[in-house]
């Protein structure tokens, strides 16, 4: 008896410590969604970077910005579970899913669409590399040193800024996600919808005018600096309006008992890319 209840203690104390081990938030993240998340995001850019020292192109990284997110996104959610057990059809992973958790998927889509299309519509127009990058290739060895010092480090970046999305999609498989109370999930849900809807039509409306403004200096061959519509509020709106997308994800998340503090290193991270890395300082 005393050794099988000395099995029974030794049992509950490892069931205990796995236990903690996985509510850890810091060690759930890593296994859960980080290192999967670096794992794709980090192979995407190896496979940019092929085509794009092939082509003699940097800018096909950039298709990755938002493609990659959402697609991690998109994989988290469905393909995962349709691969992983191969009876579960694209319908029955789909209903999994809350509607919080289908809002936080379209709203990260719709993001995604925009800034795709974007990316790729200029880059067809101009039919060269994007001038930011025409300088740099110049330098001694740029293609041997490009993976460690742009592409994967931009990797890095991005499986962070994916963490408000993917970590709310792992709910079946990491813990220690809550949110706010009854009384004001509602009300952070709301503020969330406006605050992406607010960044979501500043970056369209941005992108839109700047376009239009480099048509008419082509027509009639005299530049200005831009000053009307939403560029009158803020010098980078297109800017602001994507730190506004990325900060409402983790907000919509607290409102639907899906946050991690962790999230918030996504919102930290893209605003410190676009303001001291990827965007024009």
């Amino acid at each position: 008896m005393a050794g099988r209840d000395g099995n029974i203690q030794l049992h509950t104390a490892s069931q205990l410590f796995d236990n903690i081990v996985l509510r850890s938030d810091a060690i759930g993240l890593a296994r859960g969604t980080l290192l999967p998340s670096l794992g794709l995001h980090g192979g995407l850019s190896i496979i940019a970077y092929g085509i794009a020292r092939a082509s003699d192109r940097v800018e096909l990284k950039d298709y990755l910005w938002p493609t990659g997110m959402v697609l991690n996104a998109w994989w988290v959610a469905i393909g995962r579970h349709m691969v992983s057990h191969p009876d579960i059809s694209f319908g029955q992973a789909w209903s999994r899913l809350s509607y919080q958790q289908i809002a936080l998927l379209g709203a990260a889509t719709a993001w995604s669409g925009r800034l795709t299309y974007r990316i790729i519509s200029r880059s067809f127009r101009r039919g060269t590399d994007d001038p930011r990058y025409k300088e740099v290739k110049t330098e001694p060895g740029f293609w041997n040193k490009a993976p460690f010092a742009i592409f994967l480090p931009e990797a890095v970046f991005q499986a962070l800024i994916t963490l408000p999305l993917v970590m709310p999609l792992s709910d079946d498989h990491i813990t220690g996600l809550y949110g706010a109370s009854a009384d004001w999930a509602t009300w952070f849900r709301l503020g969330a919808a406006g605050i992406f809807a607010t960044g979501f039509t500043m970056e369209t409306l941005a992108d839109s005018q700047i376009e239009n403004q480099k048509r008419q200096i082509e027509e009639r061959g005299k530049s200005k600096i831009l000053r009307s519509g939403v560029w009158s509020i803020v010098r980078h709106p297109n800017y602001l309006g994507d730190a506004l997308c990325h900060l409402a994800f983790p907000l919509w998340n607290f409102g639907s008992g899906l946050f991690s503090p962790w999230q918030m290193l996504g919102s930290i991270a893209n605003y410190l890319f676009l303001r001291g890395i990827g965007g024009d300082k």
